[in-house]
């Protein structure tokens, strides 16, 4: 590896133009703090810059490589230049102080101090990704100015979260950007703080523990959650992971086939007026990101597989007491959590390639044995992440006299044979909860994929034997299977 240049050390040296006071007991090895007093001086930090420039061997001060590697990187020499402007014993309380009182930016550079002066702290590591990225989004003045264009008004910022309010206009401006301006300022904004803790969650031990009393959350969020303490651990920390590569991954879809649209016309006009106008939307626009977009979703379903793994692992664990547990699984929980793990395996494979599901689209029966009983779908999402499908304007259905979508004529059932045996009945029977005029016992019935809002009532045209509880979503018709 090349040696960092002069210059650039030099620099580093002359920013610790302040020495902490020294005194304090350490909890832990400093880095740079050589004789062991508690602080980094500025001759400390000299003399690391002549072991990085191989002047000085690394013996004479072992603190300065955290890593153990034999080296003095410049992140470490930056990490001392921090401990000598901070000190070497600044802990957590002052973050959850902070963040106790709702100033999320004061926790953020609290955390951040934490965490340069114990890089090896977990605790500091993860509040410090969190707090940091979230403080710097929700006082983006680009983000404020881009929504004022459209008329809402965002009060207050991260150094009091719980006095936050945003205010959305009954009538959009005229001034309202278009989805495309949202979009580039969330890649600008969003995307990088997402990325940053996405590669700190994952520098996290594979038994790191992260624990939050409950006196230091925010007190609009304290008054709702009434908790000792929170505790963080490998399920919880993979969870979360999961959740941010599928926030990536969605960013990534968006960018894959044009969706530059008017807000006016998404939100005010027919849809049949908003494709009218907007002629590219949802036309392929980036076969990479489509890419990138199968990657983070594979990504992320296999981190849920690992988080559920390790939360099943949990429960055959007596000295691990869950009651402070984030994620937890119940007795009751454990075969669905056996079906939630299949459908994101089978999701994996889908991604690459067709595969057959043990599921049956209609009444929602996992065959979670895969015994071959029951029909099975074929899924194939290649086709879509591979960038084989040119348009996905293509598969929408026709508009009705009224502008919208008539979900009852798709022209292609299989979308472009991402779902080769899905028909336009399916499809049907899959949005109303059952076949039309569909007979049930009890709410589940109607929704077997707990998808849509029907629930088992009393339907009057049309259906004979009028006294047989039907699928329905409140309309008291039941004619086609079609509601509303």
């Amino acid at each position: 590896m090349a040696a960092p240049s002069r210059s650039a050390l030099l620099v580093l040296v002359a920013v610790a133009t302040v020495t902490v006071a020294a005194g304090r007991t350490r909890a832990q090895v400093c880095v740079g703090d050589c004789n062991g007093d508690g602080t980094v001086t500025i001759g400390e930090l000299i003399k690391g810059v002549n072991i990085a420039l191989s002047r000085t061997p690394i013996d004479a001060c072992p603190a300065f490589d955290i890593d153990g590697n034999g080296m003095i990187t410049v992140n470490e020499l930056i990490a001392a230049v921090r401990r000598a402007l901070v000190g070497c014993n600044a802990g957590l309380e002052p973050g959850f102080a902070a963040l106790a009182g709702g100033d999320l930016r004061t926790a953020a550079t609290a955390f951040g101090d934490a965490l340069a002066a114990n890089p090896n702290d977990n605790t500091a590591r993860f509040f410090a990704a969190m707090s940091q990225g979230t403080a710097r989004v929700l006082d983006s003045s680009e983000a404020r100015d881009l929504a004022g264009r459209a008329g809402i008004t965002i009060e207050g910022d991260s150094g009091d979260v719980c006095a936050m309010h945003v205010t959305f206009p009954h009538d959009l401006l005229a001034s309202s950007p278009r989805t495309s301006e949202f979009l580039d300022a969330i890649r600008r904004i969003v995307r990088p703080e997402v990325e940053h803790v996405v590669a700190e969650l994952a520098a996290l031990p594979a038994d790191a523990v992260v624990n939050l009393p409950g006196t230091a959350l925010p007190p609009c969020v304290r008054k709702r959650i009434d908790i000792d303490s929170l505790e963080i651990d490998r399920g919880d920390l993979l969870a979360a992971r999961s959740g941010l590569e599928t926030g990536l991954a969605l960013l990534d879809l968006v960018d894959g086939y044009n969706s530059d649209a008017s807000l006016h016309e998404i939100l005010d006009a027919t849809r049949q007026a908003l494709f009218t106008a907007e002629p590219q939307l949802l036309t392929l626009q980036s076969a990479d990101k489509l890419a990138s977009a199968g990657t983070h979703f594979n990504n992320a379903a296999d981190l849920m597989i690992q988080a559920i793994d390790a939360v099943r692992a949990e429960m055959g664990n007596p000295s691990d007491d869950q009651s402070n547990d984030l994620l937890v699984i119940e007795e009751d929980d454990i075969d669905n959590a056996r079906k939630a793990r299949l459908g994101l395996t089978l999701f994996e494979q889908a991604l690459a390639g067709e595969v057959s599901l043990p599921i049956d689209i209609v009444t929602g029966d996992v065959d979670l044995m895969d015994t071959g009983l029951g029909a099975h779908e074929r899924l194939n999402l290649s086709r879509l992440f591979t960038g084989q499908l040119s348009s996905l304007r293509t598969f929408l259905p026709p508009f009705d006299e009224r502008g919208n979508f008539d979900a009852g004529q798709f022209p292609d059932p299989t979308f472009g044979g991402t779902a080769p045996d899905l028909t336009q009945m399916k499809i049907d029977n899959f949005l109303v909860g059952g076949p039309a005029c569909a007979e049930c016992t009890n709410d589940d019935d109607c929704n077997p994929l707990g998808v849509g809002n029907f629930f088992c009532g009393f339907c009057f045209d049309n259906c004979q034997d009028f006294d047989t509880r039907r699928c329905s979503d409140g309309f008291v018709e039941c004619t086609d299977g079609t509601y509303g």
